[in-house]
């Protein structure tokens, strides 16, 4: 064999290996072209897991947590509270959450609605919240999410459910 033949050889394989790997990428599975891209943040400790939470927020300081968790077991949402981050880099006091909910095994518990909307005039659309969420079974979660405003166009769905009760 010559070195010509081996070296497209390996040329090709290289092609047909990098082709199947871009084949089989992130798109793959349960992609929807016209889903939204994720706006909140993730999290998990001990079999809980935190997605896409965040908070949309209007002018007035009204309010809502939005996200889902889900366990490897049946969970209580025992506490919830928050910290806004201020434009000056300081955070808020910490405030309590007025929120609480509880999933079977294997069923999420998703943030949003009316009974997840809350109030406060420390929240700055474009700045963070610290919202702390804590578990049955001594499970606690800190997460830095972002503060959307109210009137983008993407969180208008779930800004009308939070505000019809």
């Amino acid at each position: 064999m010559s070195a010509r033949f081996l070296g497209r050889t390996k040329a090709l394989l290289a092609a047909t290996a990098l082709a199947a790997t871009l084949a089989t990428g992130c798109t793959a599975g349960q992609w929807e072209p016209q889903a939204p891209p994720a706006a909140g943040v993730q999290q998990e400790e001990d079999g809980v897991k935190a997605r896409n939470v965040l908070i949309v927020s209007d002018e007035q300081g009204n309010a809502v947590l939005q996200g889902t968790v889900t366990a490897d077991r049946a969970f209580v949402l025992t506490a919830a509270g928050f910290s806004a981050e201020q434009p000056d880099g300081t955070w808020s006091e910490a405030v309590e959450l007025p929120i609480a909910g509880e999933a079977e095994k294997g069923k999420p518990l998703t943030f949003g609605g009316s009974e997840f909307a809350f109030q406060s005039p420390d929240l700055h659309p474009g700045l963070l919240a610290r919202v702390g969420l804590s578990f049955d079974e001594g499970v606690k979660l800190m997460l830095d999410v972002p503060v959307y405003d109210a009137s983008h166009p993407d969180f208008a769905t779930a800004w009308a459910e939070a505000t019809q009760g």
